[in-house]
Order: structure tokens, then C-alpha cells, then sequence
């Protein structure tokens, strides 16, 4: 317990070691309660299980780059009314999983991915509870958060599992319940699965963000199913290949339930920006207080877009015309030649 500073320390597990397990640890005002992981050796199979950071002034829990297949589970984290930007649970290391955690009143990121060891790497994010800050909130919020950034020592994280998470309450000024973000330069971020995940609360932003925002960056083989996710933001999901040669390939958005806060808001959104989005297949998901199911633009390819709902009867009163996808049912109101493009 640190009372005075916040900047002590309570369980550290360094020094290479080797199937660490902690159990009903309890830390208050602390930087972090339990931290793993140092420049002395590499820490592999630690386990940190029931364990409570109250306060936490940083990262309840962390597990920095020397650390391998690291299990944060059961745990609960409550951050402080204090206004500066922290995590709740942070991992650096390798083969990463967070299962079945709690992390309360966070003002920023609540589980916070961002891998550092020069290895590829997996992440599971799965049956935790993120309670982002009640009322107006400093910074942006992110309940799970998997990010390649452009100083990290990997370039590829080989998988990334987010499923079976909750997320209520306010997201700041602007906010995602799941952001995957691939912003290191031939970077590749592959196998991402978002599935099961519920937004209690809507998100202020979008609910779920797939980006791949560096030159040469790819995101591949990614699947958005059984979610149910809503959004107070222009769009429920979104993915996004933002820069010059970056690529998300083969997208999978199936048996979602969407929720768009407002008809000028949108399901999915598909963008290529200077680059491409590949291979998009959309299936079986549902759209309620919401306009468009889906919008596309830039440089999008291998589109299948399958979902029952339909826009309403077009009438067509020129002489050619271009049908929009979904519009399945049309009028012709004209005299003469009608030339319809599909």
C-alpha cells in the first residue's frame, strides 16, 4: 500500500523466472500491483489469478517485453477519480491472454495489448468487463485494445482473439469497445477474431475499429461475428486501410447485431483510403436505429454482401441507372428505353 506517492510497486516477478503463480494478491494506490518482466532474463509462464489492484495510479497489472505467455485472470482493477491517462491491465510481453478480468472506472485504455518481443505473437482478450469512467472523461477510451505501434520490436503478431467481453458506460470524448491497430511499417497483423462481444453502453466513436494505418502495413483474415455492438458514433464497425500500400484482406462481418444510435449513422463501413480493402464478405447481420447496414468507398474488391434487409423500392425515372447494392426492388416510371447497370 502507497498511500502518499502512488509510485511504489507490489508483487514484481523478474529476473527470468520460470511458472510463477500469484494468487488473492490485494494492492492499493500502487503504480502497478503486480508487474512482470525487467531486461534481466526472460519471465515465462506467470500467472496472476484473483488478484485485486484498488487505485491503481497505472497499469493495476502489467507484464513488460520480457515476458512470455503471461495469464492475467480473475482479476479486478479500480482506477482513482484522478484525471490523468492510464490502463488498467497492460501486456508487452508474448503470448499474452487476459480472461475473465475487471477493470472498473478506467479514464483511457482498460486492456491494453501492445507487444514488444521480436517474436510473432498471439493475444486472447476474453470474458472481461470493462467499466470505462462515469460522466465526462479526459482522454479517449478503449475497452480492449491491440496495438502494433511503429516502435515495436515485433512485425507480426500472428493473432489476435478478442471475444466474450462486456463494455459499459461512457467512452470519453470519443471512444472504441474493440480497436485493432496495425500502425508499424510492413508490419502484419493476421487472424483476428472478434466474436461475442457486447456493448452494454454505446460507444462514442465506433464499436469496433480494424485499421491498418502505416506504409506496407496488412491486416489479414479478419472475422467480426456474433457481436452485439452499438455505437453512438457515425459507424458501428468500421475497417479502415488509411495509408499509401496498407491493406486490410479478407474481412468476414457475419451475425452481428448492430446498433447505430441514429439514422445517420451506419453498420459497417469498408474504407480503402490511398490502398485497398479485399475480399469483404457480409452476411446475416441486423441493423436497428440506424440508416445504411453498410457503406463502402475507396478501393474495395471481392465484395459479397448477403444480409436480408433491403432498402426500400427505387423508382427509376431517368433513362440509365446504376442500382446500389441491396436495392433488390425497382419501378420503372418511364417512357421508352430503361438501361439498369447492376
Amino acid at each position: 500500500r502507497n498511500i502518499t506517492t502512488g509510485l511504489a510497486y507490489g508483487f514484481g516477478v523478474w529476473g527470468g523466472s520460470y511458472n510463477t503463480t500469484i494468487i488473492n494478491y490485494w494492492g492499493e494506490q500502487q503504480r502497478h500491483t503486480v508487474t512482470i518482466g525487467d531486461n534481466d532474463g526472460v519471465n515465462l509462464f506467470t500467472k496472476v489469478m484473483g488478484s485485486h489492484a484498488d487505485q491503481a495510479r497505472n497499469s493495476g497489472f502489467d507484464s513488460h517485453s520480457a515476458s512470455m505467455f503471461t495469464e492475467f485472470i480473475g482479476n479486478t482493477v479500480v482506477m482513482p477519480a484522478v484525471t490523468e491517462s492510464a490502463e488498467g491491465i497492460t501486456m508487452q510481453g508474448a503470448h499474452a491472454k487476459v480472461i475473465g478480468c475487471t477493470v472498473r472506472n478506467t479514464p483511457g485504455l482498460g486492456i491494453y495489448y501492445q507487444p514488444y518481443v521480436p517474436v510473432e505473437d498471439t493475444f486472447l482478450a476474453s470474458g472481461n468487463h470493462v467499466h470505462f469512467r462515469v460522466g465526462a472523461s479526459p482522454v479517449t477510451g478503449v475497452g480492449v485494445y491491440a496495438y502494433l505501434d511503429p516502435t515495436s520490436g515485433t512485425s507480426t503478431i500472428a493473432g489476435v482473439t478478442i471475444t466474450d467481453n462486456h463494455f459499459y458506460g461512457n467512452t470519453g470524448t470519443a471512444g472504441y469497445h474493440v480497436y485493432v491497430n496495425n500502425e508499424k511499417t510492413s508490419g502484419v497483423i493476421r487472424k483476428v477474431t472478434v466474436t461475442g462481444n457486447k456493448s452494454i453502453d454505446p460507444a462514442l466513436t465506433y464499436a469496433a475499429f480494424i485499421r491498418s494505418n502505416g506504409t506496407s502495413t496488412e491486416v489479414r483474415k479478419v472475422t467480426l461475428s456474433h457481436n452485439h455492438f452499438a455505437s453512438d458514433g457515425t459507424r458501428a464497425v468500421f475497417l479502415l486501410a488509411s495509408e499509401t500500400s496498407s491493406l486490410i484482406d479478407t474481412a468476414i462481418v457475419t451475425a452481428n447485431t448492430l446498433d447505430g444510435g441514429s439514422t445517420a449513422n451506419i453498420g459497417i463501413e469498408a474504407t480503402g483510403g490511398g490502398s485497398s480493402i479485399a475480399t469483404v464478405t457480409e452476411d446475416n447481420n441486423t441493423f436497428v436505429n440506424g440508416g445504411k447496414l453498410y457503406n463502402l468507398s475507396g478501393t474495395t474488391t471481392g465484395l459479397k454482401l448477403k444480409s436480408a434487409r433491403h432498402e426500400t423500392a427505387v423508382t427509376i425515372t431517368n433513362a440509365t441507372y446504376t442500382l446500389t447494392p441491396l436495392q433488390d426492388t425497382i419501378i420503372a416510371n418511364r417512357a421508352g428505353t430503361v438501361t439498369i447497370t447492376l
